[in-house]
C-alpha cells in the first residue's frame, strides 16, 4: 500500500515537472554576419524586445552582442509577438536609432531566430517553422509592404484605429491557409 502511494506521488510529481518545463521558451537569435558588415558603415545592433501585438506589452528586453542574444522566459499560452531588433548609426552628428519587426510566435520550446539571411528565418517550433515557411513566400512582400505603410505614418497622427486594423490584417494574412497558426 505504502509503495502505491509513493508510485504515485512520485508519478505525480514528475507529471507535474514535465508540465512546468514546457512552458519555458527559449529565443536564440544571430545576425553576426549582418552585424560584422553592418559595422563598417557605423551601424550598431543594441538591443532586442518582444512585443505581445494583442497588448504592446513589451515582455523581454535583451542587448545584442557581437550580433548575438538569447531571451528565456516563461509563458501560459502561446501568442503572437513582433520582435523587434534595435540598431543605431551616427547620421549628421546624430546618433539615429531604427526598429526592426519581424512576426514571431512565442511558444514553448527553443526558438531559433537567423537574421542572416535575406528573409529573416524563424525555427525550432512547430509554429514559427510553419510562419517562416508563410513568411518566406508572396505574403513576406505583402507583410513589408504593410509595414512601409505604418511607418509613413505622419508623426503625431492618431494611429489609435490603424494599428489595430495593420496587426488584424497581418495576422489575418499570416495565417490564411494554415490552421496551425491559428491560436
Amino acid at each position: 500500500m505504502i509503495k502505491k502511494a509513493i508510485i504515485t506521488i512520485l508519478l505525480a510529481l514528475v507529471t507535474m515537472t514535465g508540465q512546468a518545463q514546457t512552458k519555458n521558451y527559449t529565443i536564440r537569435g544571430n545576425l553576426s554576419e549582418v552585424a560584422k558588415a553592418t559595422a563598417k558603415q557605423g551601424v550598431s545592433f543594441d538591443s532586442v524586445t518582444i512585443m505581445n501585438i494583442a497588448t504592446n506589452e513589451v515582455i523581454s528586453k535583451q542587448t545584442i552582442q557581437d550580433g548575438v542574444f538569447t531571451i528565456n522566459g516563461t509563458i501560459e499560452k502561446p501568442f503572437y509577438a513582433l520582435l523587434c531588433i534595435w540598431s543605431s548609426a551616427e547620421v549628421n552628428g546624430d546618433r539615429k536609432s531604427k526598429k526592426s519587426r519581424i512576426p514571431i510566435i512565442i511558444e514553448p520550446g527553443d526558438i531559433m531566430f537567423d537574421g542572416n539571411q535575406q528573409i529573416p528565418v524563424i525555427s525550432g517550433t512547430v509554429r514559427n517553422n510553419v510562419l517562416s515557411e508563410t513568411l518566406s513566400d508572396s505574403r513576406w512582400d505583402r507583410y513589408l509592404g504593410m509595414t512601409a505603410a505604418m511607418t509613413q505614418v505622419p508623426h503625431g497622427y492618431p494611429t489609435s484605429n490603424l494599428y489595430p486594423r495593420f496587426l488584424r490584417d497581418t495576422i489575418e494574412m499570416l495565417v490564411s491557409g494554415s490552421s496551425i497558426l491559428r491560436i
